[in-house]
């Protein structure tokens, strides 16, 4: 998780834009930019909320063929239990 939130240049793109780049490292077959894409999902349901292609997003990520990723993404609540 990212301290403090997002960055600057992402608190003030639009949320399209950062899904986009959310779904393309989620599209990766690299670790690094796997893992990225579950720490960008999670930040930014705190900077927009979960609007239906972010829950998606994560769903896809929960449902990942490495095991790392499906953890990482198990590991973000989309509502309080």
């Amino acid at each position: 998780m990212i301290e403090g939130g997002l960055p600057g240049a992402l608190r003030t793109a639009r949320p399209e834009t950062v899904l986009a780049i959310a779904g393309a490292l989620s599209r990766s077959g690299e670790l690094a930019s796997l893992l990225a894409a579950v720490t960008l999902t999670q930040q930014c349901e705190n900077h927009f909320g979960w609007s239906a292609p972010w829950v998606e997003l994560l769903g896809t990520l929960r449902a990942h063929d490495m095991i790392d990723i499906r953890a990482a993404a198990a590991a973000v609540w989309i509502v309080a239990e």
